[in-house]
């Protein structure tokens, strides 16, 4: 292990200390009831995560797609308070926390390596947290506490991805993982098609009439029909569904193994879309079905991104239009001739806070230099404003200007270009897939953050989105070490025959 690896792994440690010593003077509050077991399930997690990272990965997965539910409960049937939420809510990022502490051991140890792609992987974190605490997702407006939870949210959960690159053997222990939070999943899918039919029941009305949840709440009271959210935290989250149907599909199509349970799964995930009149992540599936098979080739992805920015282009320059007219008048249509689950569904009126940030777009002074830091420019203004923005695109503008925006798209460009060499370079037919499946479902996410409002902030979506996304760097990883060894092979024959040359250049390549 070489210097500049023990002086990430000595910051690494601190930060780590730091967080969990932020974390546990929250967990040791003397709570009862649903909290208190909730801490003890935490601390569990926790011990699980130090002694065995890879066996904690699976417990983080189970948290992550609970923990919300839990918070509902404890309130209900605890005290109505911002301390229960935290305590509850603090217990997946202490699990994080504990994974990559754990993760440092290993390494220490000698049990686990990593490489230079692996340490580089905590950089996308990194870049999120600078984000999210600069204030680029919600606006300068809101408090210093609200950006650092925000950051903390999005930056720990992006470990999952060198966590999974350094702890999974080969991509069968991915495949697993992505299973295990398919089947936990379920009951959440479940309960939201239920709650479609039959309403919600007493413990999410008082949840949704604490206000401990500000957009939770607003989103349950402003609407005649709320959106499902299962056991999640909102009906944004329930969207994590379509990356969880997606992988279900595949695996139903590819492994023989329990393919007619995952293929009832998948059937029953997407009724819950459905019935979560989501209309982006409805369509979510089939765009990254899409995306799947044009990243087969060089050729066909070249094909996908230049139809993407022409059709980009073609709604900045239109979208004065779909806000003044087109929207009213399929909102129209909708209204004589739909059902009530189409005029749901289909329902575009929320569409034009997106379509209101690519007009801005469209304007030339929207384009300085180095930014105009204008508060105006984010969502506190109101959509009906002209200055109003929902994207990614708009608030780097805002905050850094054309020059940091152009800055962005280059490095942005180049990431995605060595993320499709990487796939391109794997073994044709099941390796290949895996990695193609990966990025069909990451890179569209990614351009549909940056287009709209994203959703890495969270949970358990983001845990879904960097989940798919380390598949790629699993299956790379796995061909790489084969390949290796086959060559270490052929090396230690060639020195035995005396060619001593061969063996230098096989090393080598």
């Amino acid at each position: 292990m070489n210097s500049r690896s023990l002086t990430t792994i000595f910051f690494g440690i601190i930060g780590i200390i730091i967080a969990l010593w932020s974390g546990i003077s929250i967990l040791m509050n003397p709570t009862g009831g649903i909290a208190g077991l909730s801490k003890l399930i935490t601390i569990v997690a926790i011990l699980v995560s130090i002694v065995n990272p890879k066996a904690g990965l699976f417990a983080l997965a189970a948290q992550a797609i609970y923990t919300d539910q839990i918070k509902r409960i404890g309130v209900y049937y605890g005290a109505v308070s911002m301390t229960t939420v935290q305590e509850i809510l603090i217990g997946p990022i202490l699990t994080i926390c504990a994974l990559n502490f754990g993760l440092i051991i290993q390494l220490l140890f000698g049990k686990i390596r990593m490489t230079w792609l692996g340490w580089s992987l905590y950089g996308i974190g990194f870049a999120l947290s600078i984000y999210y605490l600069s204030g680029g997702a919600i606006g300068g407006g809101s408090s210093f506490a609200k950006k650092a939870y925000n950051a903390a949210v999005a930056g720990a959960y992006t470990t999952v991805v060198p966590l999974c690159y350094a702890l999974f053997k080969d991509v069968k222990d991915w495949i697993k993982f992505l299973s295990f939070q398919v089947i936990i999943v379920v009951p959440s899918a479940a309960w939201a098609i239920w709650q479609y039919f039959h309403g919600f029941n007493n413990i999410e009305w008082t949840y949704a009439m604490s206000g401990l949840s500000p957009v939770h709440t607003s989103q349950m009271l402003m609407f005649e029909n709320p959106r499902v959210f299962g056991f999640f935290g909102s009906a944004s989250a329930l969207g994590c569904l379509c990356i969880y149907v997606t992988f279900a599909v595949w695996r139903a199509i590819k492994i023989k193994e329990s393919r007619c349970v995952f293929a009832i799964i998948s059937v029953i995930l997407f009724i819950a879309l459905v019935f979560s009149t989501q209309r982006s992540a409805l369509l979510s599936p089939f765009i990254f079905g899409l995306f799947i098979f044009f990243y087969r080739t060089p050729r066909r992805t070249f094909l996908i991104y230049s139809l993407i920015g022409i059709t980009f282009i073609i709604a900045i320059y239109k979208s004065n239009w779909l806000l003044n007219e087109g929207i009213g008048k399929v909102n129209s249509i909708i209204a004589n001739n739909s059902t009530k689950w189409g005029s749901e569904v289909l329902k575009v009126s929320t569409f034009s806070d997106r379509l209101r940030g690519w007009e801005r777009l469209g304007r030339a002074d929207s384009w300085t230099l180095f930014g105009t830091n204008d508060e105006g420019g984010f969502e506190a203004t109101g959509v009906a404003s002209k200055d109003y923005s929902h994207d990614m695109i708009n608030r780097i503008l805002i905050r850094v200007g054309a020059v940091g925006l152009g800055a962005v798209i280059l490095v942005g460009g180049a990431i995605a270009l060595n993320l499709h060499r990487l796939v391109w370079r794997l073994p044709k037919g099941w390796h290949q897939s895996i990695g193609v499946l990966s990025l069909g479902i990451t890179v569209p996410i990614c351009l549909m953050s940056a287009a709209g409002g994203d959703n890495f902030t969270t949970t358990p979506y983001n845990l879904a989105i960097w989940s798919a996304f380390a598949g790629a760097f699993v299956v790379r990883k796995m061909t790489f070490s084969t390949s290796t060894s086959d060559e270490i092979q052929i090396s230690a024959q060639n020195t035995q025959d005396g060619s001593l040359e061969t063996t230098k250049q096989t090393y080598r390549a």
